[in-house]
C-alpha cells in the first residue's frame, strides 16, 4: 500500500483524496498527460496504477511521479518506496468455500412447465436452447422455489451456486438466491457464465438474462456490485471488457457502480470501456441487435 497523500504533500503535487471523481481507494490528481482542467487522473493506493478517465493514460507511479517531478525513473522509483508499506500488487482474497457438493432444490425438474416456457418466449429467448446451453430447470407449484427457473452457476465446469428467477413479474423478489450456507462458492467470488469466455474479451453484464441475450462473451455480476474477488477472477482471464449495465436499472446508482468497476479494473485489463445502451437493457435486445452489438466492439467479426 502506499502513503500517495504523504507522496503528493512533501512534493507539493496537488490531490484530492475524496470528493468528485475519486473512488474508494484512489486518490486523484490533474493529469499531466492530457488537457486537465480537474482531477480525472487517479492512483491505486494499493497497487501504485494510475489512470485518466479523460484521455485513458494508465501505468505505474514511478513513470508518474517521473513526469510530475521532471526526474528518471530510476529515481523515482527509488523516492516511492519511501511511502511504499507491505505492497501487494492485488490484494488476494479467499473464494469463500462452504461446501464440497451443491445441493440443488428437490423440486426442480429439467421438464419446463408450459408457464415457464411462456415466461422466456415472451421475453425472446427459445427455452430449448436456453436449457440445454445454460441447464436452467424450473420449479413449479410446490417449495421455497415455486414459480421460479432454477440457474445453475458453474465455476470451472462444476456446480457451485444457483439462483432462482420468479416468472411472475409481480413478485416481491425477482431473484431468490441460494442461502449462504448451502453453497460451495459464494456469489461475491464468482461471475456467472466465466466458462464461456472467449477470445479473453467480455461484456459485463448485471443479469442472468442479459448473458443469455449477449451469449459465451458475457458475464454477470449478478448486480451491480463489484468485489476484489470477482476482479481478480476477470483479470485472470480477459484483456478487454466493457460494462453494459441496465439503463433502466432500479439501482439509481447504476451508472456510478459501472465507473467504479471501471475505475478498479484500469491498469489491471488493457482496455475498459463503459458501453451506454439508449434505453432498457441488453436483455430486451434482439438476437440481431446483441450480434450488431457484439460486432461494433469488436468481439465477433
Amino acid at each position: 500500500m502506499y502513503d500517495l497523500e504523504r507522496l503528493f504533500d512533501d512534493h507539493d503535487i496537488e490531490y484530492w483524496a475524496k470528493g468528485k471523481n475519486v473512488s474508494k481507494g484512489w486518490t486523484n490528481i490533474q493529469c499531466p498527460f492530457c488537457n486537465d482542467k480537474s482531477n480525472h487522473l487517479g492512483v491505486n493506493i494499493n497497487t501504485g496504477i494510475y489512470s485518466c478517465w479523460k484521455c485513458s493514460s494508465s501505468g505505474e507511479l514511478s513513470f508518474l511521479i517521473s513526469e510530475l517531478l521532471s526526474i528518471e525513473e530510476y529515481k523515482s522509483k527509488k523516492l516511492i518506496k519511501k511511502y511504499r508499506e507491505d505492497f501487494i500488487e492485488v490484494k488476494k482474497e479467499k473464494r469463500v468455500i462452504s461446501n464440497t457438493e451443491l445441493i440443488l432444490p428437490k423440486e426442480a425438474t429439467n421438464i419446463l412447465p408450459e408457464k415457464h416456457r411462456k415466461y422466456l418466449i415472451e421475453r425472446g429467448f427459445d427455452p430449448d436452447y436456453i436449457q440445454k446451453k445454460y441447464g436452467i430447470m424450473a420449479c413449479d407449484i410446490l417449495g421455497d422455489y415455486k414459480f421460479r427457473i432454477i440457474i445453475p452457476i458453474f465455476f470451472k465446469g462444476k456446480l457451485v451456486n444457483f439462483a432462482a428467477k420468479a416468472i411472475d413479474d409481480s413478485a416481491n423478489l425477482k431473484i431468490k438466491n441460494c442461502p449462504n450456507e448451502k453453497v460451495v462458492i459464494q456469489r461475491d467470488s464468482l461471475l456467472y457464465n466465466i466458462d464461456n469466455i472467449k477470445n479473453r474479451k467480455a461484456i459485463i453484464v448485471e443479469g442472468f438474462t442479459d448473458v443469455w441475450k449477449m451469449g459465451d462473451c458475457a458475464v454477470a455480476t449478478m448486480g451491480t456490485k463489484f468485489t476484489n474477488a470477482q476482479i481478480q477472477l476477470l483479470s485472470s482471464v480477459c484483456d478487454s471488457v466493457f460494462i453494459m449495465f441496465d439503463s433502466k436499472s432500479k439501482d439509481e446508482n447504476a451508472p456510478i457502480q459501472a465507473e467504479k468497476i471501471a475505475h478498479k479494473l484500469y491498469g489491471l485489463i488493457k482496455h475498459v470501456e463503459i458501453v451506454f445502451l439508449p434505453e432498457g437493457d441488453p436483455g430486451d435486445l434482439t438476437d440481431k441487435q446483441a450480434k450488431q452489438i457484439k460486432k461494433e466492439l469488436g468481439i465477433i467479426k
